[in-house]
């Protein structure tokens, strides 16, 4: 007859409360705000309540004193609790008194056993009594094996009939800090006679099997393979053995339950990953060790006696520091297979369903172990009508089966999340959630409606084949995976009033790139935005995906440098090689690519490099590039024609304007020819005018460096007699570098920007400001950006307002920006520098000018800290971009968060407002006048 548990006097009794993981247990309890009544229960008073006044609780909990060696101690526990928590091991030796006790008293039970022969045996031999008693009883409801259980049920829910989950394969990882992963002795001591008990267990199972019959799980569909030994497995890219825990059989127990129910049910097989193969064979060898001796009596003595020397250091008495558990992390990745019409059509067909999920949370010996079972509790405690059973001997899964056990378990920080869903292109079923598109999908805006509230970039998709990250099985190092949903803010400021907008959107002068961007045909009158369509609200947040389209092992890898040179490129490069490396692409199969477009189609310059960590590793450190550059823009067929021929799987290209524009007809010419490879640009300016991003890479660097020419200008000036320093510095067309150069050095008198048009002489003129700050200091400090002077809306080889003659430059003068253009501006482009260092000279003839260009010194120089940084989140960026199958796409930070734009996105000029608050406090530091004519 079941008992009536409803009058005892505690909801929960710990049983050896004082023990390590005992503690845990109670630490839980209190952390996680359970509202009713529970005692601490162990041999030793003094130490119960030692514990129990360092808990951190309002209400003190109870403590009962009961020893396995006394029966009766434990009845008295048994009748005062509603359910018992066992957490004294090993359970073959202490477990089944209080297990007895419980059934007998008809009082729920839980333990954190992970021993097979002990689950197995309480189920044998307590089934009949416990269904009699009322009492409902699981084994193995701490990490043994709760997550395994409760994933695969999750797994398998996902699956929508008419679909059916017919195996699910399950990956444990474990991953400790920088402080290591240890365990405590009773851990170890329970393996140890887990693995001396297999004997008993064999003769146990045949028992069972000769009583009850054999177990037998009729599920459709290919079995799983049995795995005996080491195997690489490439979805998780890990060494993997066999798990020898307790999981697999309670799984299979679970089945069992839910076969007997009528429900449907799945095969199921358990594997561990190791972070190397260094590790794989280090587990072999002590694993071979540890288990040849547990089947020998002295052996098993000799393993107790040196957890420490046969677990090569994981296990000791000590157990795990709490930094240790803080630092330690575990992901179970589980792979359900299935069919979508509920069973195999022919025989032989293999499953066309696959839904990959992960459940992950903190240390999993200690921390998690003691969220599970304490959760169970609760479960059990506030759910027991949804319990369709009067008593007996279950899994955890088995019997929580139909509660909000996850939900709870979530709440405490379990994650349980779908990663990956493939489904045959002929199975329509609305019922599937999608958690990432395959293929190109249209941007589904807030209101529900597919428009341009997100700027979209093309992918591959639809040619790839997806699969998981290989970095599942520690989620990204424990940093997590970025959605395909996830989105940046274009604009993060609202303006009250237009007057105060800053707006990278809707300055007029930018109209005519927008309309570009943005597909419009023609152009905008003057004045006239009427036919422009708005620039979307979002862009593509960067970062690993969980899915990815390219096998890293067999992927191959292209890195090409073209423009001139800018500071970070060798950064670049080195990040890109890196994070290839990591993902696992073989250092063999990634190429740099020298001298720019130029190395695909003219074989007198060198053959591609091979590219690896070893030799990229210093490159940073240089200026300049590794592969070399060139601002020629080739063939583009020719580009294409290599590509293919070398089977290059993704193509970086690191360039300016102009490179990007190249890269971007790659990408159409590779569309056109069918060759599916994935092109990632990373855009380079060095005068940082590129519309959407905040700043391209080496910007940093360069004001930094160009400061040292503006010291050096302002040395000058001042060391003779009315002196004027001019410097010159990058900037076609807009005057970033200038400003912002001038803003930090603050000794500028006169900063000249693309921007801003001024007039030369007369009243208000420059030659009248720089001739009254002489007279007033001395000396004069100019700033002027390459493309100051010349008319902003065309291309260059303009005149000065109010000059009859044309820029040109001086007679002698290095010609550098005369035929050595970047990869943004034609070749027509004159000197200003030398230009205006002649007007000086000429109109005031007691000014002594010193002429500075310092370009090639600012290019030249490896990167800063700041764009070192930049520069490696770039790269990373980048490689993220290409294995998640995007292609015409460029990477650049937008509102402070990396994201991905298309290739198309880069030709849209970026300018210095004239009215914006930057150009204002430049007015204020310099003190200068309107120079406009």
């Amino acid at each position: 007859m079941a008992a009536n548990t409803s009058a005892r006097t505690f909801d929960i009794v710990v049983f050896g409360a004082t023990g390590f993981t005992g503690k845990k247990i109670v630490q839980e309890i209190v952390d996680c705000g359970f509202k009713g009544t529970y005692a601490l229960a162990g041999r030793d008073r003094v130490k119960l309540e030692r514990l129990a006044a360092h808990v951190s609780s309002l209400d003190k909990p109870g403590i009962i004193v009961a020893d396995v060696s006394r029966p009766d101690s434990l009845d008295v526990m048994a009748k005062a609790a509603k359910i018992v928590i066992s957490a004294v091991g090993p359970f073959r030796y202490w477990g089944e008194p209080v297990f007895k006790a419980c059934v007998e008293n008809g009082t729920h039970y839980l333990d954190i056993c992970g021993e097979p022969e002990f689950i197995e045996r309480m189920e044998f031999e307590y089934s009949d009594k416990a269904r009699q008693t009322g009492s409902l009883a699981a084994s193995a409801a701490g990490f043994d094996s709760v997550p395994a259980d409760m994933a695969v049920l999750y797994t398998m829910s996902l699956f929508k009939p008419p679909a059916r989950c017919t195996l699910v394969e399950t990956f444990l990882t474990i991953r400790g800090g920088a402080s290591g992963f240890k365990g405590h002795y009773p851990t170890w001591e329970s393996a140890v006679q887990g693995f001396g008990s297999a004997g008993e267990l064999g003769a146990l199972r045949k028992k069972v099997a000769a009583t009850r019959g054999r177990m037998e799980l009729k599920v459709p569909g290919p079995k799983p393979k049995r795995q005996t030994g080491p195997a690489f497995d490439k979805r998780v890219g890990a060494w993997t053995l066999p798990f020898m825990g307790a999981d697999a059989s309670v799984v299979r127990r679970t089945m069992a339950a839910l076969a007997a129910a009528g429900q449907p049910v799945a095969h199921h097989s358990m594997s561990f990953t190791l972070p190397s193969g260094y590790y794989k064979n280090l587990f072999l060898l002590f694993g071979s060790i540890m288990q040849w001796l547990a089947q020998r009596p002295w052996g098993r003595q000799l393993l107790l006696a040196a957890p420490g020397l046969f677990s090569y250091g994981m296990f000791t008495h000590a157990g795990p520091s709490e930094q240790q558990m803080r630092d330690t992390v575990f992901y179970m990745t589980n792979v359900g297979h299935g069919f979508s019409q509920g069973s195999p059509s022919t025989p032989g067909e293999k499953p066309d369903v696959e839904i990959v999920t992960r459940v992950s949370g903190p240390e999993p010996g200690y921390l998690a172990c003691s969220i599970f079972i304490v959760q169970a509790a609760i479960t059990l405690l506030e759910e027991r009508d949804k319990i369709d059973a009067p008593g007996g001997v279950f899994t955890a899964g088995a019997l929580l089966r139909s509660t909000t056990y996850i939900d709870r378990l979530q709440s405490r920080g379990i994650k349980f999340e779908q990663v990956l869903i493939s489904l045959p292109s002929t199975y329509m079923g609305a019922q599937w959630e999608r958690p990432f598109g395959f293929g190109i999908k249209p941007t589904v805006s807030e209101d529900g409606e597919l428009g341009p509230n997100v700027l979209n970039c093309p992918t591959l998709r639809k040619q790839l084949e997806p699969r998981p990250s290989p970095f599942l099985a520690h989620n990204y190092f424990g940093g997590g995976f970025v959605s395909d949903k996830d989105r940046v803010c274009l604009e993060s400021l609202v303006h009250a009033v237009t007057e105060t907008q800053l707006s990278r959107r809707d300055s007029h002068e930018n109209l005519e790139e927008l309309a570009q961007l943005n597909n419009t045909q023609e152009p905008p009158a003057d004045g006239d935005d009427s036919n422009l369509a708005p620039l979307p609200k979002f862009v593509l947040r960067s970062g690993p995906r969980q899915v990815i389209y390219y096998n890293p092992e067999q992927a191959k890898l292209a890195i090409v440098v073209v423009g001139r040179l800018c500071p970070g490129v060798n950064d670049i490069i080195r990040s890109i090689v890196s994070k290839a490396v990591v993902y696992g692409v073989p250092e063999c199969n990634i190429r740099g690519i020298p001298y720019g477009f130029k190395g695909f189609q003219e074989r007198r310059y060198q053959k591609p490099v091979e590219l690896s960590k070893a030799n990229t590793d210093a490159i940073h450190l240089e200026g300049g590039s590794f592969l070399g550059t060139c601002s020629d823009q080739g063939d583009v067929g020719q580009i294409v024609k290599w590509l293919d021929l070398w089977s290059i799987d993704m193509l970086f290209v690191i360039g300016g304007v102009r490179g990007m524009g190249t890269a971007a007809a790659v990408c159409q010419e590779c569309e056109r020819a069918k060759v599916p490879t994935a092109v990632i640009g990373i855009p380079k300016s060095i005068d940082n005018h590129i519309l959407l991003i905040d700043k391209a890479f080496g910007f940093d660097t360069a004001v930094e460096e160009a400061q040292r020419a503006l010291m050096a200008a302002k040395v000058e000036a001042s060391s003779a007699y009315r002196g004027v320093g001019l410097v010159k510095l990058a900037g076609r067309q807009s005057g970033f570098i200038a400003v912002k150069a001038s803003l930090a050095f603050g000794q500028v008198d006169v900063c000249l920007i693309p921007e801003v048009k001024f007039r030369l002489e007369g009243e208000g003129g420059l030659l009248a400001y720089v001739q009254q700050v002489l007279d007033s200091k001395g000396h004069a400090v100019i700033c002027v950006s390459e493309g100051a002077g010349l008319v902003s809306s065309g291309p260059l080889g303009g005149r000065l307002p109010g000059v009859t003659e044309d820029i040109t430059p001086d007679e002698g003068h290095n010609g550098s920006d005369v035929e050595a253009v970047d990869d943004d501006w034609p070749a027509a482009h004159k000197d200003v520098g030398a230009w205006l260092k002649k007007q000086l000279k000429s109109k005031l003839k007691d000014a002594d000018v010193k002429y500075i260009d310092p370009s090639y010194l600012i290019r030249s120089v490896p990167a800063n800290s700041n764009d070192r940084l930049y520069c490696k989140s770039l790269g990373h960026s980048a490689v993220h971009a290409a294995f998640a199958g995007y292609t015409a796409t460029m990477v650049g930070v937008v509102n402070t968060h990396m994201t991905y734009l298309p290739l198309i996105a880069s030709q849209a000029v970026r300018r210095v407002d004239p009215k914006g608050a930057l150009y204002s406090r430049l007015l204020a530091s310099t003190g200068q006048p309107d120079f406009s004519p």
